[in-house]
């Protein structure tokens, strides 16, 4: 078998087909790139060029929250949203003729984004205000940025549009937050219950809009863990809308993979019986609780498991024990099949580079697929 490019190889694996070596895909973003003291820090196709992985750049072309998609997200009638910076500090607001909402993120060097203060939701009156906008937003695509994009990439790897979250997943990381949200959803069932309804609507609206995009995959940014839902709360409110996303992909030929980089355990019958295609940063122990392996014998040979390294380790261990973590791991991977070395989540700031090229020399060393360690 030629030799691949990071393009062709990542595309191997989405289209079930060989890849000539395992792919070596970190998930790598402003968060590690704004630590590394290089020229190369500013653009992630030459840092992936640098330190030997295959790209898949996430969040293609933009990130809109709270729905996580890679659309522009449109007022119409008389909503109004506006976003105004003063210091390190980001206001979010939604104008509505029934009263507004706003967020407050709070910035830092590192996360540009910032950090969520203030939620949009915060009582049975904003929930009300935020039905009235879900009923007065538009989508519109941005595809042909993705399309531009993905050129820019090139043969280092492949753009990879962010589909919208299932609607309590939306609660909890973006509109209310964890404890809030359970309480409303036990004081208030009917009112969350249209809201949750309301926002799958939309959801579906920016699918059949995503699923034109010229691209192998879809990854929602579900963040699934054990540690803020339960496996009760999953079957309730995320299966069967993940369920209904993953059959619209495959309708269009797309693998729906679902990034879920937390706690996983407990959910492992549940993710076996879902129809999404694969499982995104799944996160061993300590920062998760899930290796590869483990979930292989339960989900199957068909699911793509993309992650194995816990980002905590990466940065922490010394690189003789990265080699040996990876040579471990890929040994208990063989044959590799429908696996992509990944980190469980984001790189962290300051991981050392000497790190990441040690992951980068074993896979080109021991990688050549199928598995033979």
């Amino acid at each position: 078998m030629k030799k691949m490019s990071s393009r062709e190889r990542l595309t191997a694996v989405f289209n079930d087909e060989k890849p000539d070596y395992l792919p070596w895909s970190p998930l790598v973003d402003y968060y590690f790139l704004s630590s590394w003291d290089s020229k190369k820090a500013e653009d992630i196709i030459l840092a992936s060029k640098e330190l030997d992985f295959d790209l898949m750049e996430r969040h293609v072309p933009t990130y809109s929250e709270p729905f996580g998609a890679s659309l522009e997200i449109v007022c119409k009638n008389d909503l109004k949203y506006e976003t105004n910076r003063k210091d390190d500090k980001i206001f979010n607001r939604y104008i509505t003729p029934k009263g507004i909402i706003e967020e407050k993120r709070v910035t830092t060097e590192k996360i540009k984004y910032g950090f969520i203060k203030k939620h949009y939701i915060e009582n049975i009156e904003d929930l009300r205000i935020y039905k009235y906008v879900l009923e007065n937003i538009e989508f519109k695509s941005m595809k042909d940025q993705f399309i531009k994009r993905d050129k820019e990439i090139g043969e280092a790897g492949i753009a990879v549009p962010s589909g919208p979250l299932t609607p309590i997943q939306q609660f909890l990381q973006f509109l209310i937050g964890l404890e809030k949200t359970v309480y409303m959803l036990m004081d208030y069932p009917q009112e969350m219950k249209e809201v949750l309804g309301l926002i799958h609507e939309k959801n579906k609206e920016c699918y059949e809009i995503l699923l034109d995009y010229p691209s192998d995959v879809i990854i929602p940014y579900e963040d699934t863990s054990t540690t803020v839902l339960s496996p009760n709360m999953y079957r309730e409110h995320c299966m069967d809308y993940i369920d209904e996303y993953a059959d619209m992909a495959a309708q269009n030929n797309m693998k729906y993979i679902t990034h879920m980089c937390g706690k996983l355990t407990k959910l492992l019958d549940e993710l076996a019986e879902g129809k999404m295609d694969g499982i995104d940063s799944m996160c061993p122990p300590t920062s998760g609780d899930l290796w590869p392996y483990d979930a292989r014998e339960k989900l199957g040979e068909n699911k793509i498991i993309i992650g194995g390294i816990e980002p905590a380790s990466l940065q922490k261990l010394s690189k003789k024990e990265v080699e040996d973590y990876v040579m471990s791991l890929l040994k208990k991977m063989q044959p590799g099949h429908n696996f992509i070395l990944s980190t469980g989540d984001a790189t962290p700031h300051d991981t050392p580079i000497e790190n990441l090229k040690a992951v980068a020399e074993i896979r080109n060393k021991y990688g050549k697929f199928p598995l033979k360690v």
